[in-house]
Order: structure tokens, then C-alpha cells, then sequence
């Protein structure tokens, strides 16, 4: 998620942020290509989040078999 605002406060923004979304632009102050590039690297930043999700699942699936006794 990026945030298009006609806002420009800076509390608002980091609100933003730490609510999850990727990126906080101002009306009127961006150019289409920085709002394309915004866009762009959250895709991207959202693939690797993705990712690192199934990683992380994967790995503690193979922990939790590791550690967990075979039972007959």
C-alpha cells in the first residue's frame, strides 16, 4: 500500500508507515515517475515480505519435526 495524501504532515506520515503502508507521498509535491518508482519498489518490497514468510514457515516446520520425537 502507498499512501497519495494532500496531507504534509509528518506525524500522519509515520502513522502511515507503521500501520504498514510502504511509502507516504504528497500531492502536488511528487512527479509520475517517482510515484511509479513508489509503486514499483512496494511490489517489490511486498514479494520479498512474502517470501520471507515462507521461509520462516518452512523453517519451523523442519524445527518442529527436528525436535519433535518420532513416535511409533
Amino acid at each position: 500500500m502507498v499512501v497519495l495524501s494532500g496531507l504534509d504532515d509528518e506525524s500522519v506520515a509515520l502513522l502511515a508507515i507503521q500501520e504498514g503502508s510502504q511509502d507516504y507521498l504528497i500531492k502536488g509535491q511528487i512527479e509520475p515517475r517517482e510515484l511509479i518508482r513508489a509503486m514499483r519498489y512496494a511490489v517489490e518490497r511486498k514479494i520479498i515480505e512474502e517470501k520471507l514468510f515462507d521461509e520462516k514457515e518452512r523453517a519451523q516446520v523442519t524445527l518442529d519435526c527436528i525436535a519433535t520425537p518420532y513416535l511409533h
